[in-house]
C-alpha cells in the first residue's frame, strides 16, 4: 500500500503516522473526518468550563455608566473597556458640533468597541464595558462576535432632570465633547427590553458604591450557584425589581 499523500495527517497529534497513511488509503476521507472530529472535542472542552463574566453597563450620557463600570471592573478584578475612546475624530467633533449621531456613524464604532471587548476578554477571561448602547439592535452588534456573545447588559435608570444636570456639570469641569442639548436625543433612542438588569441610581442610600456593590452581589450569587448566564442575571435582577 502506498503511504497517504493528504498533508492533514500531519497536523493530528498523537497518532502514529504509518497506522495512520495505512488507514487513509483504506478509508477516502479520513484524515479529514479525524481532524473535524479532534476540532469538535476541542470546542466541547472550551465550552465546559464557565463563561467569561463580560459585564456591559449602558444608558444615556449622564447616568454614571463610565464611573460604575470602572468600580464593577476593579471590584471584580477585570479590564475595563471605555467606549467613548473608540470614537473617530469626525463622530466627536459632530457630537461636540450639537448634532446626534445616526446609525451609520455609530456602525463601525459599535465593531470597533465590540472587538476591543473580545481581545481584552480573551487575555483576562472577561470584561466590563462602558457604552451607549441605546438601541437594542446597538447591544446586539456587541454581543454579534463568538467571544463577546455572553456580555451581559446592564441598564442604569436614571431621570432625564438628573442626566442633563450631570453632562452640564462634567462638561464645566471636564471639557468632555458630549453637550447637554443631546440628552433628549438620546432618550428618544433609548430602547430597553426584557435582555437587560435594570438597577435605579437613584434609588436607596449610599450612592454609586452602594449600586455598584448590589451589582456585584447580584453576579457572585449566580457565579457561585454555578449558574451565571446573561438570561439568568436578567430574570433575577428584573424579578427583584418587580417585587419591590
Amino acid at each position: 500500500m502506498s503511504a497517504c499523500k493528504n498533508k492533514k495527517c500531519t497536523s493530528l497529534v498523537g497518532v502514529e503516522k504509518g497506522r495512520l497513511a495505512v488507514l487513509c488509503s483504506v478509508v477516502p476521507n479520513l484524515a479529514a473526518t479525524l481532524l473535524l472530529a479532534l476540532a469538535r472535542r476541542r470546542l466541547s472542552k472550551r465550552k465546559e468550563g464557565p463563561p467569561p463574566l463580560l459585564l456591559a453597563v449602558f444608558g444615556p450620557a449622564g447616568c454614571g455608566k463610565s464611573s460604575v463600570a470602572a468600580a464593577l471592573a476593579k471590584r471584580l478584578g477585570l479590564p475595563m473597556i471605555e467606549a467613548d475612546d473608540h470614537h473617530d475624530d469626525a463622530a466627536r467633533k459632530k457630537m461636540a458640533d450639537g448634532f446626534a449621531l445616526n446609525d451609520d456613524d455609530r456602525a463601525p464604532w459599535l465593531i470597533r468597541v465590540r472587538d476591543a471587548v473580545a481581545s481584552a476578554s480573551a487575555k483576562a477571561g472577561g470584561a466590563v464595558l462602558a457604552c451607549s448602547a441605546l438601541k437594542s439592535k446597538y447591544r446586539r452588534v456587541l454581543a454579534s462576535s463568538e467571544l463577546t456573545s455572553d456580555m451581559a447588559f446592564v441598564y442604569l435608570k436614571t431621570s432625564a432632570d438628573t442626566l442633563r444636570a450631570r453632562v452640564e456639570e462634567r462638561q464645566k469641569v471636564t471639557g468632555h465633547f458630549f453637550p447637554p442639548q443631546l440628552v433628549t436625543s438620546q432618550l428618544e433612542t433609548l430602547e430597553i427590553d426584557d435582555n437587560v438588569a435594570a438597577y435605579n441610581t437613584e434609588r436607596g442610600a449610599g450612592g454609586a458604591k452602594a449600586l455598584v456593590e448590589h451589582i456585584v452581589a447580584d453576579v457572585l450569587a449566580l457565579q457561585s450557584a454555578s449558574s451565571w448566564s446573561a438570561p439568568a442575571f436578567y430574570a433575577k435582577v428584573n424579578h427583584a425589581v418587580r417585587m419591590a
